[in-house]
């Protein structure tokens, strides 16, 4: 039953290393176009469903590596996988973060021509315009890029804190188990040797009655030896005094 059970799970663990490897030939194909701007912001934010995916299917693993006995290449294996996915994750943060930051840049060129190309000025006022609002334009698109570096570098703090309070957490239930295997072994122990102490009990009760019969016995000889012998003695007295 045990063999069937842990075949089970090996099958269960091989499958979700399958879809995690083709999730994340998935991510990486889409990080290289994200890079290469060549995705909206939809396939940004489709990327970034593939990882939660892929977290998943590394959960999966990990909880089916928990319920099976210590297998280290089954454990090697998970930790490899941690670790690319962590890796994933941090290329996807930066190109993202970059791609965010050319989408926002591109959007305020567009909207500093439209505006230049609408409002008709005269030859001073455009010269002393032009110079002055690129100065303006640039100074926001360097705060809103700020503001999102500040905001990526957060949400990937968050999420390093997340996988290492998810690490922590499983580390502690297999912490748990071993320990709760450890009680049971003990435990059965315990009731090995009780049954022990009370197979010994009955075999000293069962000696105690013997030797109580013995010595009982032995008593019981003794008195019919002694009246025996005052039998042979009154016997001879008798029989002299008669003479």
């Amino acid at each position: 039953m045990t063999g069937v059970t842990l075949v089970g799970a090996s099958e269960t663990f091989t499958s979700y290393e399958d879809d995690y490897h083709q999730l994340a030939r998935d991510i990486s194909q889409r990080i290289s176009q994200i890079q290469t701007q060549r995705c909206g912001p939809a396939e940004v934010a489709e990327t970034g469903d593939l990882l939660q995916d892929a977290r998943s299917c590394l959960k999966h693993m990990e909880l089916e590596v928990q319920s099976m006995p210590a297998n280290t290449s089954l454990t090697n294996k998970v930790k490899r996988i941690r670790a690319d996915l962590t890796d994933l994750s941090r290329d996807f943060d930066r190109v993202r973060a970059r791609h965010q930051r050319d989408q926002l840049i591109g959007r305020g060129r567009y909207a500093a021509d439209d505006t230049s190309a609408s409002v008709p000025m005269s030859g001073g006022q455009q010269m002393q315009e032009s110079s002055s609002a690129p100065s303006s334009h640039r100074a926001r698109l360097l705060e809103g890029q700020d503001m999102l570096q500040d905001g990526t570098r957060r949400l990937e703090q968050s999420k390093r804190v997340a996988l290492d309070t998810e690490s922590v957490g499983i580390n502690v239930m297999s912490d748990l188990k071993g320990q709760r295997e450890t009680l049971m072994r003990t435990h059965q122990h315990v009731r090995d040797t009780d049954s022990n102490l009370q197979r010994a009990k009955r075999i000293l009760r069962t000696m105690g009655r013997r030797a109580l019969t013995n010595k009982v016995l032995l008593h019981v000889i003794i008195v019919l030896l002694l009246l025996a012998i005052v039998m042979t003695l009154v016997m001879k007295l008798t029989r002299t005094h008669r003479k």
